[in-house]
């Protein structure tokens, strides 16, 4: 069952059950959701990229990376440099909703959305950065 997201995040119905209330709380792959992980400057990249048609995305500013949650079993053979897939069974910390910005972990992107392709998650990150010269 979903319970109703507070109102920081403005006009939200519901948040998934996996979503811990208080502290973080570690949440295994491969049950609610696969994660990619990636060093926090591509996962910069990609959110800047997708907008937030990236789905949910924890940042993990002490730790330096970011973990895009995708579907289960949405990228069985994910193989992109500097990211890695956590597969079915790894523990991801997830934030509280209400987790503030800062030194610890949070969303970037509240888990109130659907879940990305994949592929548009490679798209992002591997996608040539545009030419500057002359700006």
């Amino acid at each position: 069952m979903a319970r109703r997201a507070p109102a920081p995040f403005g006009r939200i119905d519901a948040i998934p059950d996996w979503v811990p209330c208080g502290l973080p709380v570690p949440v295994e792959c491969g049950v609610y959701f696969d994660a990619i992980r990636l060093p926090a400057d591509l996962g910069a990249l990609a959110l800047d990229r997708m907008a937030r048609a990236c789905g949910p995305v924890v940042v993990n500013t002490y730790a330096g990376f970011w973990a895009f949650l995708i579907a289960t079993g949405s990228a069985p053979h994910w193989r992109v440099q500097r990211t890695r897939l956590l597969r079915p069974g790894t523990l991801l910390a997830l934030p509280p909703l209400n987790a503030p910005e800062g030194r610890d972990i949070h969303w970037a992107v509240a888990p109130t959305t659907g879940w990305p392709d994949p592929d548009e998650i490679h798209r992002a990150i591997t996608a040539p950065l545009p030419n500057r010269l002359g700006a």
